[in-house]
């Protein structure tokens, strides 16, 4: 098992599955090829195509990683036809408990916001973002072993849940963000009440004799204004972290051409 699994999305048929092959070739004596596809590319030499009718990347990574054979995996859900990356997130998992990434260019001030943020996403959430881009990870042995005996493994491949793991940040200039597709429609619309809530105690309190008159009143009226604003951040942040890396999901897609 002394090789690596590369998975690669490839549900919008933009990957060249015939230059991926012939480059990891060129680089790797053995390895393990899984691509996921919206339509079958017929029979290809050294690679295992897997044909979905769902475009959702982490009910396919659930159903595709528990698959692996390899001892080291590099999951791509947004791979170029610029295949180095590969090469390099694979390269730089020198033991069996790293996980690498790429790493985000940060000033010293956006680092501090970053940081200072994914504190309270932990506070919140329960777990870190990623400092760097999650289109592209390499996992090792040990990562992979929980990948495969968790039902969400999608998930811990774009938040740090991570304990005992060394996280490798490396270079590539070339990196995008990759698009989540995820329902926040709920999310501003509790947003946009709570900030009505907070514009209709103001306007009591400005306009509401009784209430000015009254201390407790005032207090209780306070009170409200201040939980009101805890909501939003909190309600901020979880939309935020939506955003950036979507859902948590334990389904699997189903695989057509098995």
């Amino acid at each position: 098992m002394n090789f690596p699994t590369f998975i690669v999305l490839n549900l919008q048929d933009k990957l060249n599955i015939l230059k991926f092959v012939e480059f990891i070739k060129s680089k790797y004596s053995k390895y393990e090829i899984i691509i996921a596809s919206k339509k079958s590319h017929n029979k290809i030499n050294d690679v295992k195509e897997y044909v979905f009718d769902t475009t959702d990347e982490d009910e396919v990574l659930n159903t595709l990683i528990p698959m692996c054979n390899g001892d080291k995996l590099i999951v791509c859900r947004n791979l170029t036809n610029d295949f180095e990356v590969v090469e390099k997130l694979e390269k730089n998992l020198k033991k069996q408990n790293q996980i690498t990434i790429i790493k985000k260019k940060r000033n010293k001030i956006s680092n501090f916001l970053f940081n200072w943020f994914n504190k309270l996403v932990f506070l919140v959430c329960g777990y870190y973002l990623f400092d760097g881009y999650i289109a592209n990870f390499g996992f090792g042995k040990v990562a992979i072993d929980v990948l495969k005996n968790i039902d969400n493994c999608s998930f811990y491949s774009k938040v740090n849940k991570w304990i005992g793991c060394e996280i490798v940040k490396i270079d590539d200039t070339a990196q995008k963000n990759i698009d989540i597709n995820c329902k926040i429609v709920l999310n501003i619309s509790r947003i946009v009440l709570e900030w009505l809530l907070i514009v209709g105690l103001v306007l009591v309190w400005v306009f509401v004799p009784f209430v000015q008159n009254n201390v407790f009143i005032k207090i209780i009226d306070v009170f409200l204004i201040a939980f009101i604003i805890s909501l939003i951040v909190l309600e901020s942040v979880v939309l935020f972290v939506k955003i950036k890396v979507g859902k948590s999901t334990s389904k699997k897609a189903k695989i057509l051409n098995n």
